[in-house]
């Protein structure tokens, strides 16, 4: 099952407890009051890092 869940619900502890019970999660947040969380999504969002794509061939 996944839980959804608004700038209210995220937080470390609400997080923490929904992954103990066997819980998925997709929860909201609000730059201002995520501003790390915000800061390392806007990194990961930087062109310099660009796309890996490899071919497997048998």
């Amino acid at each position: 099952m996944t839980l959804l869940g608004e700038d209210l619900d995220a937080h470390q502890p609400f997080c923490r407890r929904t992954l103990l019970y066997g819980f998925h999660f997709l929860f909201t947040c609000k730059p201002d009051s995520h501003a790390t969380l915000c800061r390392w999504v806007k990194l990961l969002q930087t062109p310099e890092l660009g796309t890996l794509q490899q071919r497997l061939t048998p």
